[in-house]
């Protein structure tokens, strides 16, 4: 069994929570019309990510986290935002 200090933990938590709003800027800076709402891109990113682990994420970077939840945002429409509900 692997042990993971607090401390690292806290920072993979930080990284992660970093990555997600650097995504978020990123959505809301887009003009295109092919994403979900800005004034829902926040709540819908932050309820898509929050079971992944930091490390799944670690070698992401922002466009790759936003453009996974677009491209499923996309093809499941009405499911992401009812998972926030």
């Amino acid at each position: 069994m692997a042990f993971v200090s607090t401390t690292t933990q806290q920072t993979s938590e930080q990284s992660k929570a970093e990555l997600i709003e650097k995504a978020i800027a990123l959505a809301k800076a887009g003009k295109g019309t092919g994403g979900p709402p800005h004034d829902q891109v926040e709540e819908l990113l932050r309820a898509y990510y929050r079971h992944v682990a930091p490390e799944d994420l670690s070698d992401r970077s922002e466009m790759d986290v936003y453009g996974a939840f677009a491209a499923r945002s996309k093809n499941t429409g009405q499911a992401l935002r009812t998972a926030t509900q």
